[in-house]
């Protein structure tokens, strides 16, 4: 399994990249590293791959991002030229060897990275620090004078590598077969650095590339300026109208109802109660069902009981519930509580919201979240990633407009996936409408408007203190509270105008 790296590439080491790799790989594997091969769960041609992505990752340090015209151009070159020229190239093999180290350690340990760049370690700390001696005294590979019996294992290979870093002036007296003894110890130690912390090399630079181009995909987002149209945006949407208003809880209590609207169970309820009130002395039910739905009542009952409904304004619900689901029948404020919520959150610059008209959704368009992203001017997998690592909140506005059944239960999947790695988002949908309970989280329903809510409503909507009614013809002045007086009159009015839409 060789590593993919995603990152650009200069054109020239992308044209040789494959090459390069398979020249290092056929200069080391028959004679050097096959017989180490038991040593490591990796092949050398995934080694080499990995080395190559190491070398060539930009990471802005210019002593470290330097090493990919040097090394490679000699890696690649050596073998092709005469003496001269293998001397050169020699020198550019040998000396990377302390920065090979160091970008390995930022990959993998970047405190220590940091520590050896500001106490500027030499290279046989840097050895013992990576710990690729493994607990050998490092007076073996520093203090012999002649290289040690163990010719063909990587300790022969590391201290010909360290001794021609320290000697490469003295290059010019070397022989062709020295410099090919000395470049392919330099090479086997490089590759062996990379294997011995393959796993955590791995990791690092995959974590590198993927926060490098969230940082890339942010660059392109002014947030302050995201934020600051979003906040128009609502303002605009929103009126004065709105009243926060209160919910309360519909949880899903287990897996037994967990499947059936809490509503549908509840009807189911009163259906029962009804056929019981019609009952005779004449049809009595039989003894056992009536014993067994007393239990099953029971047990149900003893569950509600057992979870107290959560009650409260939204915006202190939401400090703890950050995921739920708003029902309400139309004109509640499923829509104005959505903005409410999105302009409080882009007024405080955290989390960073997110609006979406579900009525819009076409999923011959893409993804859910590639359709908000594009309505946002922003890039889908930034998106993905800002959501999930919790620093925005998505709000979904209108479940139940989509009217194809086809398109509501492919919406209905995708939110399923988004409310598993978003951890902040609100969805709103009619009462009843399309099994709410499947997402498995809390559902709750918008209250209607009481007395007080209603006179604050009445007096945002109609401003002036006095609100003049025509009744049997004559003009009557009522203020706020005692027009509210004037609907409780009328109980069928009164519920009606608790929602908020009969009040405009």
């Amino acid at each position: 399994m060789g590593y993919i790296w995603g990152e650009k590439e200069t054109v020239a080491m992308l044209k040789d990249k494959e090459l390069i790799i398979a020249e290092i790989v056929s200069y080391l594997y028959e004679d050097h590293f096959r017989p180490k091969e038991a040593e490591f769960g990796v092949s050398l041609q995934d080694g080499v791959a990995l080395f190559y992505n190491l070398v060539t990752m930009p990471i802005d340090n210019s002593e470290l991002d330097g090493l990919t015209t040097t090394l490679f151009e000699a890696a690649g070159n050596f073998y092709d030229s005469d003496l001269p020229h293998e001397r050169i190239y020699i020198k550019d093999i040998a000396t990377s060897f302390d920065a090979v180290i160091k970008k390995i350690l930022f990959f993998t340990c970047p405190p220590k990275f940091q520590t050896a760049v500001t106490s500027k370690w030499m290279l046989k700390r840097l050895v013992e620090e990576i710990g690729i001696l493994h607990g050998n005294p490092s007076t073996i590979l520093w203090d012999t004078p002649t290289p040690i019996t163990d010719t063909g294992g990587f300790p022969a290979y590391l201290q010909t590598a360290y001794k021609t870093r320290n000697k490469v002036h003295e290059a010019k007296d070397w022989n062709a077969p020295q410099l090919s003894d000395r470049f392919i110890a330099c090479l086997m130690t490089y590759v062996y650095l990379v294997l011995d912390n393959y796993a955590d090399l791995y990791s690092g630079i995959d974590a590198f590339v993927k926060q490098k181009k969230d940082t890339e995909l942010l660059q392109g987002v002014d947030m302050n300026r995201y934020l600051t149209q979003v906040e128009n945006r609502v303002k605009t949407e929103l009126t004065k109208r709105f009243i926060e208003l209160e919910m309360y809880e519909q949880e899903l209590l287990d897996e037994d109802i967990a499947d059936r609207d809490l509503e549908e169970v509840w009807e189911d309820s009163e259906e029962e109660t009804e056929l019981d009130e019609n009952q005779t002395d004449e049809t009595e039910p039989d003894d056992d069902t009536d014993e067994e739905d007393t239990d099953d009542d029971a047990d149900e009952d003893e569950m509600l009981l057992r979870r107290e409904k959560r009650r409260g304004k939204i915006s202190e619900l939401r400090k703890d519930i950050p995921q739920m689901i708003i029902r309400g029948r139309p004109g509640m404020g499923k829509t104005t509580t959505l903005r409410y919520l999105t302009l409080c959150d882009a007024q405080r610059r955290q989390p960073v919201p997110f609006l979406f008209y579900l009525k819009g959704y076409q999923s011959n368009k893409g993804t859910l979240l590639q359709q908000i992203a594009t309505a946002e001017a922003m890039e889908a997998q930034w998106l993905e990633r800002y959501l999930a690592a919790g620093n925005g909140a998505l709000y979904l506005d209108g479940l139940n407009e989509i009217i194809d059944a086809g398109e509501r239960e492919k919406l209905k999947t995708e939110i399923e996936g988004i409310a598993r790695i978003c951890t902040n988002m609100v969805v709103s949908s009619r009462e009843k409408a399309y099994d709410t309970d499947r997402f498995k989280i809390p559902v709750f329903d918008l209250k209607p408007l009481d007395a007080a809510q209603i006179t604050e409503y009445v007096g945002k909507v109609y401003k002036k203190e006095e609100i003049v009614v025509l009744q049997d013809g004559n003009r009557q002045t009522y203020t706020p509270q005692t027009f509210v007086q004037l609907l409780q009159k009328s109980p069928k009015l009164y519920r009606l105008c608790q929602n908020p839409f009969f009040l405009r």
